[in-house]
Formats: structure tokens, C-alpha cells, sequence
């Protein structure tokens, strides 16, 4: 494993929490092998830390422990009410494609896996029919 260096350069200073988040949040968003060494140095300070998969797992370990304390706080209707809109954006999103997998059961999903490549006629309807990535 790579070692770690303290940073020791005094033009770095220590980061708020809020500008460590913020940068999470970044590395997060746009991949930490796009992001430069400021951003990358503000979610791991005071360490230095160039891989970017280390840089990616820290901000994904900060972003994780920042959500689960706000869950954690927050009253029960809240979660309920954002659950709830949150199966509501899912209906709305998905509702028109009465052939998509987001709509099947899971007992129509084993047997379409199982069955494989057999088609079915409809465009993205099954395996072989879905386009490749």
C-alpha cells in the first residue's frame, strides 16, 4: 500500500469541515481523477494523497458519514415524507414503461433471466434486444 505523507507545506492550511464536504462532495461528483491536487489534498489533509481510488473512497467515506449523522437526526415524519416523495418521483419516472424491468416483479424477472435470449418483439425488452454498452 502506498504510504502516506504528512503535508507539511504551511501555503496548505487546515480546511474546514465545510470546505472538506464541499470538496467530497466534488470528487464525488466529478470523479477524483478529474479534480486537482487541491481538491484531492482538502479530503484527505493533512495527508497527501495522489491515487485517485484513495481519494474517491475517503470522499465517499466522509459524504456516507455526513448523511447517515443527518438520517440519524432527523424526526421520523421527515423520513417518512421524503420516502414517500421519493416512491412518488420513482412512479412518475418509471410509469410509462409498463415493459421496463423497473416495473417488473421479481418472479417475472427470474423467469425472463432464466429463459435467456428468447425475444419477445419489443425493443429493450430483454437481453437480447437491450442495446450494448
Amino acid at each position: 500500500m502506498a504510504k502516506l505523507v504528512k503535508d507539511v507545506n504551511p501555503k496548505a492550511p487546515e480546511p474546514t469541515f465545510a470546505q472538506q464536504y464541499a470538496a467530497a462532495l466534488f470528487v464525488a461528483a466529478m470523479g477524483a481523477e478529474n479534480v486537482g491536487v487541491g481538491t484531492s489534498s482538502r479530503v484527505t489533509w493533512p495527508y497527501y494523497v495522489t491515487r485517485p481510488h484513495l481519494v474517491a473512497k475517503e470522499a465517499a467515506e466522509l459524504i456516507i458519514g455526513v448523511h447517515t449523522a443527518l438520517l440519524e437526526a432527523a424526526p421520523p415524519q421527515n423520513l417518512e415524507r421524503i420516502s414517500k416523495e421519493w416512491r412518488q418521483r420513482l412512479d412518475d419516472q418509471f410509469e410509462d414503461l409498463p415493459h421496463s424491468d423497473a416495473t417488473r416483479s421479481l418472479k417475472e424477472l427470474r423467469r425472463l433471466s432464466e429463459e435467456g435470449d428468447r425475444l419477445c418483439g419489443e425493443s429493450g425488452c430483454c437481453r437480447r434486444c437491450r442495446p450494448r454498452i
